[in-house]
């Protein structure tokens, strides 16, 4: 593996952890199984792969009957989930080229999101 192929990896893994505190159900129905963080734009840009404004909860069933069959209600529901200034923005992040994303700035802003979070549940005591 690439040092820069370690580096996505890890970046991956610690946005998947911020998720899964993020989203501890699944904004659509509510439901606490296989919940997963969906990508409102694809994860196939690095520019918008680790914008935590770029995910919302869903479960398994949400996530492939809503977004693959229902893709209107579910653009709805995002736009109403995260408000329109936040999809334009990401839309500016979207075109920006995967060369110009840093990648060590983004650790850092997972980094202390999820510490954030982490300490939202410590606070809770979950």
């Amino acid at each position: 593996m690439t040092p820069r192929a370690k580096q996505i990896k890890e970046l991956d893994d610690l946005y998947k952890a911020c998720i899964k505190l993020m989203y501890p159900k699944c904004v659509w129905c509510g439901s606490t199984k296989m919940v997963t963080g969906d990508h409102i734009f694809t994860a196939q840009h690095y520019s918008t792969r680790w914008q935590l404004a770029n995910i919302i909860g869903l479960c398994r069933d949400c996530h492939i009957y809503r977004k693959e069959k229902a893709p209107m209600e579910w653009a709805l529901m995002v736009i109403n989930y995260k408000g329109l200034d936040v999809i334009r923005e990401l839309f500016k992040f979207h075109a920006l080229k995967a060369e110009n994303v840093d990648l060590l700035a983004v650790k850092e802003m997972l980094q202390k999101r999820l510490d954030a979070e982490r300490g939202k549940r410590i606070e809770k005591g979950d």
